[in-house]
């Protein structure tokens, strides 16, 4: 108990990040003094007899609460690693701005491809699966999700052949100009003389005509 309350004033003392300091607060502090009284193996198993039953699936609390805790855990390092990683992608001035771009924007792919397959096997789902969830997906994009699987590989062509990079100056068809800011998964951003960020959806660089004054 010692050793949870020194580690608890450590953590409250040096992280300045208030849903961290909630999440050791409520969820890894009560777990180590269950830890510690032996109270952990019995909740685990209460919590496990609580289940709910739909046809061949069956989902305990158990699960749900495991699912909800590493997720959590894995989406807020997987966002410090993606923001580390980029920063330190675009702080090689050896390497050409575009191609930074395209490295931070594969780095970012990677890591949530990564922390996804993470989470389904914390949810005990056979990867094999994927096999029958890639084909739903592949439905949802030809029907729902085809914009948004337009605008994303968009952006990837937009990466890799260089034809804008952040600091262009561009001109759309419709008259709209501005400095690109941001060079996003689904859109890129524009700024304006006037100070607004113009969301531009990544296939209207490939659909219709602009001007980069820059190149």
């Amino acid at each position: 108990m010692a050793v949870v309350g020194f580690v608890y004033a450590i953590i409250t003392q040096f992280i300045e990040t208030e849903p961290v300091k909630k999440f050791v607060k409520w969820v890894a502090i009560p777990i180590a003094i269950m830890h510690v009284f032996g109270w952990l193996d019995d909740v685990t198993t209460y919590l496990d007899s609580i289940k709910l039953q739909m046809g061949n699936i069956s989902i305990s609390l158990h699960a749900i609460a495991r699912v909800l805790i590493f997720g959590s855990v894995l989406f807020w390092l997987g966002r410090i690693s993606n923001n580390t990683g980029k920063q330190f992608i675009r702080k090689q001035e050896k390497i050409e701005v575009g191609t930074r771009e395209v490295f931070a924007k594969l780095f970012e792919i990677t890591l949530y491809v990564v922390i996804f397959i993470l989470l389904l096997q914390v949810m005990g789902i056979n990867l094999t699966a994927l096999a029958v969830f890639g084909g739903a997906v592949g439905v949802g994009l030809g029907f729902g999700l085809q914009a948004i699987a337009s605008n994303f590989i968009s952006g990837l062509i937009i990466l890799l052949d260089r034809s804008l990079t952040v600091g262009d100056y561009i001109e759309l068809e419709d008259g709209r100009s501005g400095t690109i800011r941001a060079l996003n998964m689904r859109s890129t951003i524009l700024k304006t003389f006037e100070g607004k960020d113009i969301m531009v959806p990544n296939d209207s660089f490939i659909t219709t005509s602009f001007t980069n004054w820059t190149h």
